[in-house]
């Protein structure tokens, strides 16, 4: 069993009885765990046709990180119910009910937004910066500009099988595990990956958080790059047609499609890309492992320019897969030329 070892004594995991406590636990948590520019609607209404199949998702989340918003249907869930006859199926009914009443979401998410003050002022904010007329027009936009979304947050990944359940689905179905721990006195705490991208976030394994390209649209960034020691590339990269143990956004697993290798040392380029085929869970670190859907294609060796400073790519970055086959450089493949620039 996992323990947390804390001044305030030794938390160990908890399982909760009821998914209506793990859903108040996650709504306590909701701007740690998506950030400042996502806000959490709790509602529980009915959505779809009154003739037809109806439903009622757990919430909406209100994702204004990038210029055009998103909506997402939000679905708590705890490992103990059934991933393929239950939360397969409810997000299958969620999508088709989403799609025929559009109209009815968007009052909901109106009407909800109005009474949550930190979610109006975030939308406020994101009108007058990206030239939207009107809320209605903000959430018009969340709902006819973007595909159905949906976002899972459960208690526990398991071994994986949350992943083949939802495999099928076409729309992006991000997973985030959200896992409970009491110490003796009955005091909670939580560990979770956030769903967002910080600039700057690092972590202190080998294979760092990665870092969000801010000259590129988040919704462009489709590859990751990920650095490696000539052996592990070698036997991990190159004979396994698979790395692991990177740390990745929850919002990013659905977004990657391909993965490419910078061999640090004496190379110290990119030197491989390769299609990714799945994204899975890493025994249960917190982590995933990312399958590739082919072995690893060699590219001609994308370096640092001789006037590049530091030592090359120390932690995984996200980037474009059009932008980093066009690059002539590290510092054009990660968009930092391109930041560079945008900043004058």
């Amino acid at each position: 069993m996992t323990k947390l070892v804390t001044t305030s004594g030794t938390f160990k995991r908890f399982t909760h009885a009821l998914e209506e406590d793990f859903e108040r636990a996650v709504v306590a948590n909701a701007p740690e765990i998506f950030g400042p520019d996502c806000f959490y609607l709790d509602c529980k209404k009915k959505i779809g046709r009154k003739q037809g199949k109806r439903n009622i998702p757990d919430g909406y989340l209100v994702d204004l990180r990038n210029p055009v918003p998103q909506l997402w249907v939000i679905e708590n869930e705890l490992i103990t119910h059934d991933l393929f006859n239950h939360i397969g199926i409810q997000l299958l009914e969620f999508s088709y009910s989403y799609g025929q009443s559009k109209r009815l979401v968007k009052d909901i998410v109106l009407e909800e937004i109005n009474l949550d003050e930190r979610a109006k002022t975030g939308c406020t904010e994101h009108i007058a910066k990206h030239d939207y007329r009107s809320l209605d027009h903000l959430v018009e936009a969340m709902l006819f500009q973007s595909d159905f979304r949906a976002l899972v947050i459960i208690d526990d990944l398991g071994s994986g099988e949350i992943d083949e359940a939802l495999a099928p689905f076409s729309f992006h179905h991000p997973v985030i595990e959200f896992v409970t721990y009491r110490n003796a006195a009955g005091d909670f705490a939580y560990r979770f990956t956030p769903f967002y991208l910080e600039q700057d976030e690092t972590d202190a394994s080998s294979v760092s958080a990665p870092r969000a390209l801010s000259a590129i649209d988040r919704t462009q960034l489709d590859t990751i790059v990920v650095p490696a020691r000539k052996d592990g590339f070698e036997r991990t990269f190159l004979g396994e047609n698979r790395w692991y143990a990177i740390r990745m956004n929850s919002s990013m697993l659905s977004q990657v499609k391909y993965i490419a290798g910078y061999q640090v040392g004496d190379v110290s380029a990119i030197t491989h890309v390769a299609p990714v085929k799945r994204i899975v869970p890493w025994q249960q670190t917190g982590k995933y492992c990312v399958e590739f859907a082919e072995a690893a294609e060699a590219i001609e060796p994308i370096k640092r320019t001789r006037r590049g400073r530091g030592s090359g790519l120390q932690s995984a970055r996200y980037t474009n897969y059009a932008v980093l086959r066009s690059a002539k450089n590290l510092a054009q493949a990660l968009g930092d030329e391109q930041l560079a620039s945008v900043k004058g």
